[in-house]
Formats: C-alpha cells, structure tokens, sequence
C-alpha cells in the first residue's frame, strides 16, 4: 500500500477568480480517472483602513522607554508597517513586532 501526496504550490490572479482547478488522480485499475474539482474564489484587494497611533503624542523624560501602537485593520494583502525618525528607518532598532491577524 502506498500513500501518493501531490502538493500544487499556485499564485493566483484576479482573473482565476469563479476557475476551476482538478485534481486528477488515475491508475491501471481505474474505469475513469477519480476527479475532484474545487472552484477558484480570488477575493479583490481592500484598502487599509486609517491608520491607528496610540498614544496620540509622546511626552517622555530621556532613557524612558515608551510602547507606541500603529494599527491599520481591513488591508488585503496585509500592509507593512515600519518606524521611522527623522526620516530615518529605525524599525530593527525600535524592537518593533509586526502582527497580523487573518479576521476572514
């Protein structure tokens, strides 16, 4: 007995949006071959939302450390957010984690 596993690694684009992808499985023994068949749903990009800060304004003595949230919901595919200071990027700098949550 042998277990046969055939992973398909696929981009898909707006237009395969309503396709129809099959997976196709033959063999000597089969009359026809064994078809299971999936319809293609490509959801369209949605536009971030505002972006959220909080707090609103820093106010903070010298070697305070402060947490800083910047949070923008409802973006597919999902934003990246860096940090920066004077223009200048500090992302790796800040310990900044970036999290995202898949809400579908």
């Amino acid at each position: 007995t042998y277990m046969t596993i055939s992973t398909l690694h696929q981009v898909f684009n707006q237009e395969d949006d309503g396709q129809i992808l099959e997976c196709v499985v033959t063999h000597s023994t089969f009359a026809v071959p064994d078809i299971t068949t999936f319809t293609i749903t490509v959801l369209s990009p949605v536009a971030p939302t505002p972006t959220k800060v909080s707090p609103k304004q820093i106010t903070a003595y010298p070697g305070d450390l402060q947490e800083i949230e910047c949070s923008v919901m409802a973006a597919r595919p999902a934003v990246k957010i860096t940090w920066t200071l004077n223009g200048i990027n500090i992302t790796s700098d800040a310990d900044a984690k970036n999290t995202r949550n898949n809400l579908d």
